[in-house]
């Protein structure tokens, strides 16, 4: 017969050394286990449900047994933390179950009454929510927990804020009491879409100043009464040189003494009445002229001239200019 190989002998002593290991150390933990058990349940006596509730745990992490599992499932209850309970109370349930104890009828009667205290909330998003949105359930004391979306989820009762956020659209928050076994379905949505900031381009060239487009009706009335004003003086300096010449020539037909034939006469009074036209013509279109001139200079902005009023009165040797903006 051949002997085993001698690394087939030291595998054989690594395993016994460690099994060894593994026991010893159950066999240390056993009595803290018992000694954790043992405080929890005074506590729980007591009154003291979070000691008691932290203690168990401790003891069934080291020696998970089914009256561990069954005492902290009443301590989680107690204190209203049922969906703790619900898990305690089917653990003891799996173990008394497997170790034939019948306990397990308890643990079972237990956790049907618990799940029925438990809340079913079921959340899904409003139809008009963006691609990206998430829910989560905050409650204070605990971790935020994400919901899946249409189906259920059971929590515990109590207050909650379920908070939606999505892309570009402010964060949301619903406020929810909900009390043992209600059955909650509840539709969201995201807040309103986010204000876009404003974007930064350059100004765009000004054409205000200088450019005819940008004149205001007053200053372009001020600009067509000035030119019908400088035409008009152009017309009484043609007709004061008309009225010259109808001068020169009346005194081709007078004398040394201004003795004058009849055509002399005639050329005279034409020559006189073109210079009282020419004069006429040259003061009114003096007066048209700087009326338009203080129109173009004074004259209000288009949203001035809007709300403003304008006023000129012309009287014989004078100009009036009122006006309100």
């Amino acid at each position: 017969m051949t002997p085993p190989p001698p690394t087939a002998w030291l595998m054989l002593a690594a395993s016994l050394l460690v099994a060894s290991g593994a026991s010893a150390q159950g066999a240390e933990e056993k009595p803290r286990a018992r000694a954790l058990f043992d405080e929890g349940r005074a506590a729980l006596a007591a009154g003291d449900l979070e000691h008691a509730c932290a203690t168990l745990r401790e003891s069934g992490r080291l020696d998970p047994r089914v009256g561990t599992h069954l005492n902290l499932a009443d301590c989680e209850e107690r204190r209203g933390r049922l969906l703790a309970a619900h898990e305690e109370w089917r653990a003891a349930a799996a173990l008394a179950e497997q170790a034939r104890d019948d306990r397990a009828k308890i643990a079972l009667e237990r956790l049907d009454q618990v799940a029925a205290r438990l809340v079913r909330l079921r959340v899904q998003l409003a139809a008009n929510a963006p691609h990206g949105s998430s829910v989560t359930l905050e409650r204070d004391g605990t971790a935020p927990m994400p919901l899946t979306l249409g189906s259920v989820t059971f929590v515990d009762p109590g207050s909650y804020r379920i908070i939606i956020r999505a892309p570009a659209r402010r964060e949301r928050q619903y406020l929810v009491r909900l009390a043992e076994g209600d059955d909650e379905a509840l539709t969201v949505e995201p807040g309103v879409q986010l204000e876009r900031p404003p974007s930064r381009r350059p100004p765009l060239p000004s054409n205000h100043e200088g450019s005819p487009g940008s004149l205001s009706p007053w200053q372009r009335g001020g600009m067509v009464m000035g030119a019908f004003g400088l035409a008009t003086m152009g017309v009484g300096a043609a007709l004061g040189v008309v009225a010259m010449n109808h001068h020169g020539e009346a005194k081709e037909h007078c004398d040394a003494n201004n003795a004058c034939d009849d055509d002399g006469l005639a050329l005279e009074r034409d020559g006189l009445r073109f210079a009282h036209a020419s004069t006429g013509a040259f003061v009114g279109g003096g007066v048209l002229a700087t009326a338009g001139l203080i129109l173009v200079l004074a004259a209000p902005s288009d949203d001035e001239a809007a709300e403003g009023r304008v006023r000129i009165v012309v009287r014989a040797g004078q100009l009036h200019v009122r006006g309100e903006w």
